[in-house]
């Protein structure tokens, strides 16, 4: 009988390699970094070649670690789709950060 790794069961190869997770993090920025709205995950994938493909899943976790990062807000609109938009724009727009919770007030989606 032949043996199992014990961490196969609970690992699994990542689809994305490291070349591939920096584009789709460099695509991701720029397309937020140019957009004048807070875009949604299918709308930032839209229109973008190097983003072919890649799962709203994937692009979810890239856009939380931005968020993490400090670089990108994320709400949810009216509607209750997520959408994220940059710092930089909220601050562009006059959106002041709290300083007590680092929040932007004020509803922006």
């Amino acid at each position: 009988m032949k043996e199992r790794e014990e961490f196969s069961m609970y690992h699994s190869k990542s689809k994305y390699s490291a070349q591939q997770d920096a584009i789709i993090e460099g695509c991701a920025m720029v397309k937020l970094a140019e957009a004048t709205d807070a875009l949604t995950l299918d709308e930032i994938i839209k229109g973008e070649p190097l983003l072919t493909g890649v799962t709203t899943q994937k692009l979810a976790r890239v856009m939380m670690k931005f968020v993490d990062m400090g670089f990108v807000v994320k709400s949810k609109r009216r509607d209750g789709k997520m959408v994220y938009k940059t710092v930089a724009r909220m601050e562009e727009e006059g959106y002041e950060r709290d300083p007590i919770t680092h929040l932007y007030g004020g509803e922006w989606a």
